[in-house]
């Protein structure tokens, strides 16, 4: 089974970050919300408090076959701020392992850790930073080991995406055909 960390910064977007979690549990990936402010209760960007499976600190990141970092403001300029995770997005890019995000977050944290150089990517409309980075404005763009979609209303297939690179095609339209979407 693999295992996947959502990290939850004060200010995330509800919908990117649950949507994932949902998505995921649904096709039997262990998705663990991570609070990376000290406390499990994390407070989105509308006012919607989400108690997190566990707090940053407590997390054993190597166990870990991928990472998500939702948009939502301030949410993404937090995670940018956290140096857990820009550790951590630099440790599962080298190691080739998953990094989902979306909406700022690509360009709030993967554009600044130097992991999109060279890639094709989306983001949430003036949030293209970084130099050699491909912004497509497409809605989800797969780009090796990195996921990234453009916002809140693509979360859904931004999150069977990240089905599709852990599990599988199949297992990712039978998740897509049980939510009836077109």
């Amino acid at each position: 089974m693999s295992r996947i960390s959502i990290f939850l910064a004060e200010g995330f977007e509800e919908v990117e970050a649950l949507t994932v979690v949902d998505i995921c549990r649904r096709a039997g990936i262990d998705a663990v919300t991570v609070s990376v402010t000290g406390h499990k209760q994390v407070m989105g960007s509308h006012n919607i408090a989400v108690h997190a499976d566990e707090v940053y600190d407590n997390i054993e990141f190597e166990k870990m076959d991928a990472i998500v970092l939702p948009g939502g403001l301030p949410g993404a300029v937090n995670l940018h701020e956290h140096e857990g995770v820009n550790i951590q997005v630099k440790e599962l890019f080298e190691t080739g392992r998953l990094i989902g995000a979306i909406c700022a977050a690509p360009g709030a944290v993967l554009a600044p850790a130097g992991v999109l150089k060279g890639r094709r990517a989306t983001v949430y409309p003036g949030f293209e930073t970084g130099e050699d980075i491909e912004w497509t404005g497409e809605t989800v763009v797969r780009s090796g080991n990195i996921i990234t979609g453009k916002g809140p209303g693509v979360a859904m297939l931004f999150a069977l995406e990240i089905v599709d690179y852990l599990e599988g095609k199949e297992k990712a339209q039978e998740i897509r055909k049980s939510l009836m979407m077109p």
